[in-house]
């Protein structure tokens, strides 16, 4: 509400700022999003409709993707609708503006920060077409990158493939069989136990394992792949006729968001598979340090007036760590600023210009993106 700025002066304590187009407090991250308040209002809404439909949203972003990916590795509505009724709105809008399938997975994931993309793009992006489907090392996380590397979580020790517990039984000479070494491998017939503590829900980019051959029928070898790729020509295990039990441990690439994680061949000769996961590996990217302005409602104060200012409310999968003033006259002070709830800041603007100003107010909103592992 308006008052004559000389009456709602008394007792405050002034910090005048003459001649300045932008009042700041908080913390200041030189790529804070100068998003205009009608582009900044427009978020606001895309968001809400996305919590009122989040349903048909994510209908549109899976069949967005559809054409690019293989459905016999990626199970796109299995995988990443149970991510989606987790993860903010905020972290959901910014994966669906990107053209790279990567890099809107760990978005979803959180294990990137919606905002660049976000501030960067009011539009989705043209999808990356890949002749003729997306392969699982598209997907994969950086392994061994200087950059961008993984980070291994240790579990206590998981039997999720026994097959001699399976109704599939011993795994023949020559013959292929996929396994799911996530909490979905549970319901599978793998052999594997009932639960396990710290297994992750969702596949990752690569699994530490320990795999044991045993009751072969005589001189062959073990091949591991990811789900989805291409046999390779080395084997994760050798074994001959003598009667014995052969483990080793092996750190495998995976099939990143995956149907299944690992594909197994017995070749030359059969025998029983027993994998025993010990740990995973996860992308180690941190999140983005991005802020983006959220605008509240433009408020006209006329001159020799005040006015509260209020910034637009930061979204859940941000922090609210300040906030900004942006107006068009040189003699405007502020008289006062609060977070008016953790979610937005406003301002006490008192105007001395000689002119009417118009002024935005801006919450400052940090990227804390929801993780899902």
């Amino acid at each position: 509400m308006l008052s004559k700025a000389r009456k709602s002066l008394k007792g405050l304590v002034l910090v005048a700022f003459v001649g300045l187009a932008t009042v700041s407090v908080g913390a200041q991250q030189q790529n804070a999003a100068p998003l205009s308040p009608a582009r900044s209002q427009a978020l606001q809404s895309q968001l809400k409709a996305i919590d009122q439909d989040r349903a048909g949203f994510l209908d549109e972003l899976l069949n967005g993707w559809a054409p690019y990916v293989d459905p016999r590795v990626y199970d796109l509505r299995a995988e990443l609708g149970p991510i989606a009724t987790k993860i903010p709105a905020w972290q959901l809008y910014g994966a669906s503006l990107v053209g790279d399938f990567h890099t809107m997975l760990r978005i979803l994931r959180g294990e990137e920060g919606a905002g660049p993309y976000i501030n960067a793009f009011a539009e989705p992006q043209p999808k990356t077409a890949l002749d003729p489907f997306l392969s699982p090392a598209d997907a994969l996380g950086d392994l061994g990158s200087t950059s961008d590397s993984l980070v291994f979580t240790p579990i206590a020790p998981c039997r999720m493939v026994d097959t001699r517990l399976s109704t599939l039984g011993i795994l023949g000479t020559g013959a292929t069989r996929s396994f799911n070494l996530t909490t979905s491998g549970f319901s599978k017939d793998q052999g594997s136990v009932l639960s396990c503590p710290g297994l992750p829900v969702q596949s990752p980019p690569a699994w530490a394992v320990n795999i044991t051959v045993t009751a072969y029928n005589g001189n062959g070898w073990l091949i591991a792949w990811p789900f989805g790729g291409t046999e390779p020509i080395a084997s994760v295990a050798n074994y001959g006729v003598a009667p014995y039990a052969i483990a080793s441990g092996q750190v495998l690439t995976g099939c990143y968001l995956c149907t299944d994680d690992i594909l197994v061949k017995a070749a030359n000769a059969a025998t029983h598979v027993i994998i025993d996961v010990t740990g995973y590996f996860q992308a180690a990217k941190a999140s983005s340090a991005t802020v983006t302005r959220i605008a509240g409602t433009v408020i006209n104060i006329p001159d020799n007036f005040a006015a509260h200012v209020t910034g637009g409310a930061c979204p859940a999968g941000t922090r609210m760590i300040g906030g900004e003033v942006d107006h068009g006259a040189g003699d405007l002070a502020v008289g006062e600023f609060t977070e008016a709830d953790p979610t937005t800041m406003t301002f006490w603007m008192i105007n001395h210009a000689g002119a009417p100003a118009n002024v935005t107010a801006y919450s400052r909103c940090l990227d804390t993106p929801v993780k899902i592992f």
